[in-house]
Formats: C-alpha cells, structure tokens, sequence
C-alpha cells in the first residue's frame, strides 16, 4: 500500500508513526487501508453500485455513513488490534470476513505447487469484494 499515506499520490498505508487517521464522527478508531480508501471513494463506490443513490445527497451520506458503521468499521478495529470488548472473549468468530481471509493464506504444512501467494491475494480480494458488495 506505498509505506504512507498520501491521497493524492493514492498512498493508503497505516503502518506509520504519528498516524491517526478516522473515519470522524462518533468514530475514532484509526483507519486501516480499507477505511482509508472507502474514506475516499466509498461515495463513489456505492453510487456506482446503486446509481440512484446519486440523485440524493442525503441518502447517499446515510449509506455511506450506515456502511462504514456496519460493515468497515469492523474491519478498521480488526486491523489496528481493537478488541470487540474489553472483558473476556467469550467465543471466537471463525466464520467472519477476516477469519475467511485469513484461512486462504499457505499453511505452515501445504505441500509445494499450491496456489501463488498473487493468486492468493486475488482470491482475498475477489471475497472481500464479493462480502461488501453482497452487504451494500
């Protein structure tokens, strides 16, 4: 993602010191790339996916603002190590979006002549696309 973050040079890297980057409003968990770029181009995104959107400003800032809550937003605090709750864990989600990610990396134990780790990454991608555009 670049090692900065730099919209204009469309740079989208959290991982430096003296980033806190929000979402704002009532959010003030730092962003991750996915909350950096959908800061950016979630608007246009989602009127892209739902052109009527764009004949409303208002409820194109509601979706934009009810997406961001219910969907990025997880994926920011996922990213940055934030915890759902502070107290103890009292399950595990191994069914989530990054838990599907996360079992498309190569096991420690995969036999050689698996997919490329490029292939695994557009398979990431291609889900990630598919879970947002599916809860859009």
């Amino acid at each position: 993602v670049g090692g900065e973050y730099c919209h204009e040079k469309k740079r989208y890297d959290h991982h430096q010191r003296g980033f806190n980057e929000s979402f704002g409003g009532k959010f003030s968990t730092k962003l991750s790339a996915c909350g950096l770029i959908y800061k950016h181009y979630g608007r246009e995104v989602l009127t892209a996916l739902h052109p009527a959107l764009a004949q409303s400003t208002d409820k194109l800032e509601w979706v934009y603002e009810k997406v961001y809550a219910d969907f990025v937003h997880a994926l920011d605090a996922i990213d940055n190590g934030i915890e759902v709750t502070d107290g103890p864990v009292r399950w595990k989600d191994g069914t989530g979006l990054s838990a599907r990610v996360a079992r498309l990396n190569a096991r420690w134990n995969e036999p050689e002549g698996g997919p490329t780790e490029d292939e695994r990454f557009e398979r990431a991608s291609a889900l990630c696309g598919e879970d947002f555009t599916g809860f859009v």
